[in-house]
């Protein structure tokens, strides 16, 4: 199950691997999909008919188009699905539908959170990386006006997945003193 998934996907067969649209993974890269067939889904007592599209992936996932044609909800901490007609959330779900639509969006975050880091000393920069540029443009992240930046990474998980990570060594080493011989701040001497 991925939430911020929003189409549900399973491994193509060979038969079915004649070329179609392609489907952009939260990375930026391109999914090659071949159309897409009904399955039968079994949860404990319940069953399920959904439409997964056919994709080069190397698991089935359950994504947001699942959830919201079955209205289901995810309890993670829970590990289940909750229908969400016969429970205490549909009231919530009725009025904040958005919730079961992953949008990404450069807009400011409703919550109004705003984050600081008192911070000493020179900036610490890094580049941006080309998915990380990728991703500005689909919505998912947006650029900082701050010139404290550190290297931002995707990391491969030990159950497959993947996660993002920043490094923060640079930043926690404190302040750098400026190098007139490097002509930039960082670490002097030649």
């Amino acid at each position: 199950m991925d939430t911020g998934a929003k189409v549900s996907v399973t491994p193509a067969s060979s038969a079915e691997r004649v070329s179609g649209p392609s489907l952009l993974a939260a990375n930026g890269s391109s999914i090659a999909t071949y159309g897409s067939r009904f399955v039968t889904l079994r949860f404990g007592k319940r069953v399920f008919k959904a439409r997964l599209t056919s994709a080069n992936v190397k698991r089935p996932l359950l994504g947001a188009d699942f959830l919201r044609q079955h209205n289901l909800l995810v309890d993670i901490r829970g590990r289940r699905l909750i229908e969400a007609d016969s429970n205490k959330f549909r009231k919530i779900l009725n009025d904040y539908h958005e919730l079961l639509l992953p949008t990404f969006s450069t807009a400011e975050a409703k919550q109004g959170v705003r984050h600081f880091i008192p911070t000493r000393g020179c900036p610490v920069f890094a580049r941006a990386r080309q998915f990380i540029l990728q991703m500005e443009k689909m919505g998912i992240v947006q650029k900082s006006n701050s010139p404290w930046a550190s290297p931002f990474h995707i990391v491969q998980k030990a159950n497959g997945g993947s996660r993002p990570c920043s490094d923060y060594r640079r930043l926690s080493a404190g302040p750098m003193p400026y190098s007139p011989h490097s002509g930039f701040f960082g670490p002097s001497g030649r």
